[in-house]
């Protein structure tokens, strides 16, 4: 069966209109849908009426250089009706939030904004809930810094609808993305600035409790002196590990700098350590795109470990909006052309996962059968052995061992 893009039906409400980079936030209404896809979550959700399917979002896996699944197959996908099943109807309208909360940062950076349309939409529809799903098929739980986000914003847990197969839902609002759509790689539409410093705003008024934060603070990749990794979402920090960095901590000690493991923190710990930092230091990731929380005079010395900005230019978005110094003197550990967790295919498409292992002219290939996103290291994956011969590279080393030169 064909699959429309939601953007191909008509209207429903405009929020803000086209900005310099072409984009602009439109809202759709479908109505009696129910969800298909090769599973149910993100990015796979299908939604489907009387007579069409619907691809809900327009989004791009930046590391696996590609968008949906579906957008692989020509935008088709073949119905398996369940037997005899019995449909229930849900007759409250739903504002469809299927979208990335296993990753911390596109969590905050493409996620997030979303709610910028249905709070908008509120306005107007106060029964308004959101349509959402776990992170990915191996968790039966959001993790605390989605639901804490959400309360911060009043939303609450009665507000949260998990999707469902087996329902029909009356009304269906999609919006378009505030930092995908048309170009995944332009800025952002400006009013995702706003809406964090409003969040900030948010905390200050409601839940600052004189809680005191270091003004100079290192946001620290050394998970393993902790080991818990219930609130990082997906974690490259043990994967794409600055090997050095126990040096780098100790100069930054000396400096002044508290080391800071923001996967510790609440989001309203988060948010007032950055609020209130005049320096942060940090490597790429999702912790220091907690800077999107800064005031634009905060001094952030961002490392940017070998290649990310080769596949992720995007994310310069989250720190350019305090006085960011690039940090570029850095190099991989392996100087072989395979790396260790970088992200390969197959010649013949059929297999995209990550090396695990690299010996002789082999490779041990961690992978799912699914459409992925991120490869979360609490999740287990299946493994194959394939020659070097066999695959392609996607990447040149994103996520792979890398240490920072000193002077």
């Amino acid at each position: 069966m064909i699959i429309s893009l939601f953007k191909e039906f008509d209207i429903y409400k405009n929020l803000f209109s086209t900005d310099e980079n072409g984009r602009k936030i439109d809202v759709y209404k479908f109505n009696n849908c129910r969800v298909f896809g090769v599973n149910m979550y993100y990015p796979n959700v299908l939604l489907k009426n009387e007579k069409t399917l619907i691809l809900p979002l327009l989004e791009r896996t930046m590391s696996l250089k590609s968008g949906t699944i579906y957008e692989k197959h020509n935008m088709q996908f073949e119905i398996k009706e369940k037997i005899s099943i019995m449909l229930e109807y849900y007759n409250l309208p739903l504002f469809f939030f299927i979208y990335n909360t296993d990753n911390y940062f596109h969590f905050l950076y493409d996620s997030l904004p979303y709610l910028i349309s249905y709070l908008e939409l509120k306005k107007t529809i106060p029964e308004l809930k959101l349509l959402m799903q776990y992170p990915n098929e191996q968790k039966t739980s959001f993790y605390p810094f989605v639901l804490e986000f959400l309360e911060i914003l009043e939303i609450t847990k009665e507000d949260i609808i998990l999707v469902n197969e087996n329902f029909i839902y009356k009304e269906i609002f999609v919006s378009t993305s505030y930092t995908h759509d048309i170009d995944s790689n332009l800025p952002p539409r400006k009013e995702i600035y706003d809406f964090y410093q409003m969040i900030v705003l948010m905390v200050i008024k409601k839940y600052n409790k004189n809680i005191e934060t270091p003004k100079k603070i290192y946001i620290s990749r050394r998970t393993w002196l902790h080991n818990d990794f219930s609130n990082i979402g997906t974690n490259y920090t043990q994967r794409r590990r600055l090997v050095n960095e126990d040096k780098l901590v100790e100069k930054l000690k000396s400096e002044g700098y508290k080391e800071v493991f923001t996967e510790n923190l609440s989001t309203i710990e988060k948010i007032l350590f950055f609020c209130n930092a005049t320096h942060v230091f940090g490597a790429i990731g999702g912790g220091i795109s907690n800077v999107l929380f800064s005031p634009k005079e905060t001094k952030l010395e961002a490392i940017v470990s070998p290649t990310f900005f080769d596949v992720n230019p995007r994310f310069k978005y989250s720190l350019n909006c305090v006085n960011v110094f690039y940090n570029y003197n850095t190099e991989h550990i392996e100087k072989t052309d395979f790396k260790t967790y970088m992200r390969v295919k197959t010649k013949d498409e059929k297999i995209i996962g990550e090396i695990e292992k690299i010996y002789d002219n082999k490779l041990l290939i961690s992978y799912t059968d699914g459409s992925n996103t991120g490869w979360n290291a609490q999740n287990t994956y299946k493994k194959i052995e394939l020659n070097m011969e066999d695959v392609e590279k996607l990447d040149n080393g994103l996520n792979s061992p890398w240490y920072i030169l000193f002077n």
